[in-house]
């Protein structure tokens, strides 16, 4: 008798746009398809930004009204989001508030305070969490100086991909990945810190408990599932997320990093326990969890962000202009006739990208990049720079050299990139799978099954499914002036 192949319904929800996934597993490979895709764009009110939550689940429901059209038979479905947003939900179980999105800027003040009165070395010492403006825990003290009241009506904060699977299935649970996002998990004990919430005044009980990726929540809503005129399908709490679950799917070789490149790039190591140490503190590296409770390593890079938000601007002349045309144009540009530090905080949220990069490389006494090719380049070697930047810490902080980088997302198929970055920090680059948070998130819902038994073989499972691409390093003495160069800029 054959194996029976197994289909599930993955959403990846990332900060751009959203997609339905239908894969498939056949016992030894895994497979999938994009059955729906919608863009995931946030909406400004007055001063503020918000996702457009009930937009983004009316997207959801048309997703799995689709991939049920196909006739197929879903063994379950599964969500993973970007990490740190979050809902607010009565006690009624009722949303009664827009998320904000994390670029929002109600939060640039509210770091400062909340490290001074609790001082960095307590926080860092609990949670092992790099210090970013946005970070959950920022964010509900925010809510806490502008507006307890809706605190106090709150009866459980629901992270994003938390949220959505309440949605689906009615359970109000913190799935353990993305929880370690929030700045306020104990990554020794592995639950919420309750002495750091007590110290913020936040109440415990307003968090849900926290289960292990992998966790069945339940079949979906008998509403929903009347809704849509569909049998009870199982839900999954995955990795919920993308991050937790990219790296899942990515067949590490053993001293490599990773980088999982899109809007953000999110480079680091892979770790059996955290890091937290004085020099992992001082380079700001946070600790964040994954399967098996595995740990992630890694720093937050302001990415390819900078170029969606230039091809936004530049699609307002030419609607057709797409990523592999703006990096084909970049590769044809002088090399490093200007350079941008992509961490600088002007770059997080700008109105016009563009004219911010050519402000920059103006008031640092640069040449002033003209057209899209010379202006993605300056971007380009920017990002690939802060990765040899990042390699170089990561080296400092886990006293191991790194043998090469492997970069899975959708920025893996950004050739001239991955290039750059193979040439610039002097190791090989191993790409791929370019759908790696998807695959995760599939891969996850097989291990709840029992189809997969654990991480190691969910790997050998995608190195059997997928082709990877490798780039070695080139030219790599000629490059160490504009490194240099690229330090001064930092450290302005």
């Amino acid at each position: 008798m054959g194996k029976r192949t197994v289909q599930m319904l993955g959403f990846d929800l990332g900060a751009t746009c959203g997609r339905a996934v239908l894969g498939e597993f056949n016992g030894e490979r895994i497979s999938y398809k994009e059955i729906y895709r919608f863009p995931n764009e946030p909406v400004r009110l007055n001063s503020n930004l918000y996702w457009d939550i009930l937009r983004i689940w009316r997207e959801m429901k048309k997703g799995i009204k689709k991939t049920l059209a196909e006739g197929v038979e879903l063994s379950s479905i599964a969500v993973d989001t970007w990490g740190v947003d979050y809902g607010l939900v009565d006690k009624q179980g009722r949303l009664f508030s827009n998320p904000y999105h994390y670029r929002d800027q109600r939060t640039a003040s509210v770091m400062s305070k909340v490290v001074e009165e609790l001082g960095a070395d307590y926080l860092y010492g609990c949670t092992g969490i790099q210090f970013l403006s946005f970070n959950t825990i920022f964010q509900l003290a925010a809510d806490l100086m502008e507006n307890k009241g809706i605190i106090d009506l709150t009866d459980k904060v629901l992270l994003m991909p938390d949220l959505f699977n309440y949605f689906l299935s009615g359970v109000q649970a913190a799935e353990y990945s993305i929880a370690t996002t929030t700045g306020l998990l104990n990554f020794r004990s592995k639950v919420w810190d309750q002495e750091l919430l007590a110290k913020m005044g936040f109440p415990i009980e307003k968090l849900p408990p926290i289960i292990p990726p992998g966790t069945v929540l339940g079949p979906l809503t008998p509403e929903l599932c009347c809704e849509l005129g569909c049998k009870p399908i199982p839900v999954v709490a995955v990795a919920g997320h993308d991050t937790a679950s990219a790296l899942a799917a990515t067949p590490l070789k053993p001293g490599n990093a990773f980088i999982s490149s899109g809007t953000w790039s999110l480079m680091g190591m892979e770790r059996d326990e955290p890091v937290v140490t004085p020099s992992s503190r001082k380079y700001n590296f946070t600790n964040e969890g994954g399967i098996d409770y595995s740990i992630r390593l890694l720093k937050n890079i302001n990415g390819l962000w900078l170029i969606q938000e230039c091809q936004r601007i530049w699609q307002q002349d030419d609607p057709n202009l797409d990523f592999s045309s703006i990096s084909n144009l970049a590769s044809k540009a002088k090399p490093f006739k200007s350079i941008v530090n992509s961490a600088d905080q002007r770059f997080f949220a700008p109105l016009n990208m563009v004219e911010e990069v050519q402000q920059y490389c103006r008031e640092t006494g640069q040449q002033i990049p003209e057209g899209i090719g010379e202006i993605a380049r300056c971007i380009y070697e920017g990002i690939a720079l802060e990765y040899r930047l990042i390699a170089e810490q990561i080296q400092i902080v886990t006293g191991e050299r790194l043998k090469g980088i492997h970069i899975v997302g959708g920025g893996s198929k950004d050739e001239f990139l991955s290039q750059l970055t193979a040439d610039l920090l002097e190791v090989p680059v191993t790409t791929g799978p370019v759908g790696a948070t998807i695959i995760g998130n599939l891969v996850v819902q097989l291990m709840s099954m029992g189809l997969i038994q654990n991480l190691k073989e969910a790997r050998e499972v995608v190195k059997k499914s997928f082709q990877l691409k490798e780039y070695w390093p080139r030219q790599t003495k000629s490059w160490e002036k504009f490194y240099q160069a690229y330090l001064r800029l930092v450290e302005k």
